[in-house]
């Protein structure tokens, strides 16, 4: 009898979650359930370049952690070399990220295609290089998910997975499995009491300006200039604790501001195409 897996969230973890578990359990069955599907989750707004960053990272042992990147890293190889890399929305994209201050290489510069420090000459070319002492530019990966979701819906279903839309207010609503993965996010709180998540909210920028083809980001990623494949992603803004999803136009002019100092080209011809407010953990 097939072992029964049930998926909770259907954001970009919950997907990716389920579709692992469809590779290593091919017989079982696999159910998602959720009440946000694609543009309704916050995943839905992210998009970002191959930068894991261990500081973020409660358990910090370097080389189980490794393991797990260049395994994310082979992954999205993968697909970008497949025929499927643009529906899916991974592209190979290079660039720069500056900081003021001197920190250790990052863990990714071992699965990076290309990764050098950058010396004071090749800073003080950049149009914010007097700005910032130190940088790296890299080739790497990127993965937007407004293209990545449905791709891994796709690829899910296509695999025979099952998908309910439910909105789970308490445990005993949860269908019954053999096995659960809680992939809620946020929403752990609620269900389960998990007063480790607690609420970050971002704002981003979408316009287009198909002449920026390198990405840039500052310091730790505190803002950061994305170049996609329908547009370009300006960011962003951090505000734990916050849940609400109010217009914030300072942030968004604040975000602006400090994507124009990095591009000037930036401030003229430049036309909006979103804005975006989301919540996460």
């Amino acid at each position: 009898m097939p072992i029964d897996v049930v998926i909770l969230g259907a954001g970009v973890v919950g997907l990716s979650t389920a579709v692992n578990v469809q590779s290593i359990l091919p017989n079982a069955k696999v159910t998602i359930v959720a009440d946000k599907f694609d543009q309704e989750t916050t995943s839905d707004g992210a998009a970002g370049i191959f930068r894991p960053n261990l500081e973020l990272t409660p358990s910090k042992s370097s080389g189980q952690a490794r393991k797990w990147l260049q395994g994310s890293f082979d992954w999205f190889d993968q697909i970008w070399q497949s025929e499927e890399g643009q529906e899916a929305g991974v592209i190979r994209v290079s660039g720069y990220q500056l900081m003021n201050k001197k920190v250790s290489l990052p863990i990714h510069r071992h699965m990076d295609y290309r990764f050098s420090v950058l010396s004071s000459k090749e800073l003080q070319r950049l149009p914010i290089g007097k700005i910032y002492k130190y940088g790296w530019w890299y080739d790497t990966l990127m993965v937007e998910c407004r293209r990545y979701l449905p791709w891994l819906m796709k690829r899910f279903r296509k695999n025979g997975g099952y998908v309910q839309n439910q909105n789970i207010t308490s445990l005993s609503e949860i269908p019954v499995s053999d096995v659960t993965v809680n992939c809620l996010g946020w929403g752990s709180r609620q269900l389960f009491g998990d007063k480790d998540m607690f609420p970050v909210r971002g704002h981003t920028l979408r316009v287009s300006a198909p002449w920026v083809k390198q990405f840039y980001v500052l310091d730790n990623g505190d803002n950061f200039i994305y170049p996609g494949q329908d547009d370009v992603i300006l960011g962003v803004t951090r505000e734990e604790g916050k849940t609400d999803l109010d217009y914030n136009s300072e942030a968004f002019d604040k975000i602006r501001g400090i994507c124009q100092q990095v591009l000037p080209s930036l401030k003229v011809h430049t036309h909006t195409k979103y804005k975006e407010q989301n919540m996460a953990s």
